[in-house]
């Protein structure tokens, strides 16, 4: 299932983010939807392999140039600063609580 194909994320609240202002914001962020992600895949050394995700990417190559953050890939939806766009997951309660973020009325759109 791809969600951010499902979803119009042009309004109800949700626009680009910011870049995180820490690394704890962002440890918060790869645990909730990087390591919970489809696409999220690990070596033997159990390091995540290369070209899994465009965003993850993007990310990596934000750490030294600024403007490659993925601002319109992680969007702030309400109360939450960063939520990607790209996440999958096979897990339908997941898929429900993801969903959840985008939809009107919720109290996070």
């Amino acid at each position: 299932m791809v969600v951010h194909k499902q979803f119009d994320l042009s309004g109800g609240g949700q626009r680009p983010s910011r870049p995180f202002p820490n690394g704890t914001s962002y440890m918060n962020f790869n645990d909730a939807f990087c390591c919970r992600c489809n696409k999220y895949k690990l070596n033997e050394e159990g390091l995540p392999l290369p070209d899994n995700c465009t965003v993850e990417n993007a990310l990596s190559e934000a750490q030294f140039d600024i403007e490659k953050y993925p601002k319109d890939d992680i969007v702030e939806v309400g109360g939450y600063f960063h939520v990607c766009r790209h996440f999958e997951s096979d897990d339908g309660e997941i898929m429900e609580q993801y969903k959840g973020l985008f939809e009107e009325g919720s109290g996070n759109a």
